[in-house]
């Protein structure tokens, strides 16, 4: 006992009491990273595509495009291209004409 004196034992409290406390912080830290992280996820928006051709409201041949949100969190599209056997359209206009302008026509004329 000639080395644990009063002095040395108030040494080792006190570097126990440190290191104990960063410990802490740590766990803290990762802790509120991982939360942040499951937030994020949480509020990210899901942009879904539908397509169809028949509204069943009107009970008509109709061309159907839409985008929803079914995210929690906004969905902002800034921008939007169609791609169709390879090419790519900038817009839904220019899309109809590529791929299916014959139906496009025969739909215009309704």
């Amino acid at each position: 006992m000639k080395y644990l004196n009063k002095e040395r034992l108030n040494l080792i409290i006190a570097l126990s009491a440190i290191f104990i406390s960063i410990a802490s912080f740590y766990a803290t830290y990762l802790q509120a990273k991982a939360a942040n992280k499951q937030v994020r996820v949480m509020t990210m928006p899901v942009v879904k595509f539908d397509q169809g051709n028949f509204d069943g409201s009107t009970q008509k041949a109709t061309i159907i495009f839409a985008l929803h949100n079914a995210g929690a969190g906004p969905a902002i599209l800034k921008n939007l291209e169609f791609t169709y056997q390879n090419k790519t359209y900038p817009d839904l206009d220019t899309f109809l004409d590529g791929c299916c302008a014959k139906e496009k026509r025969n739909y215009m004329k309704l």
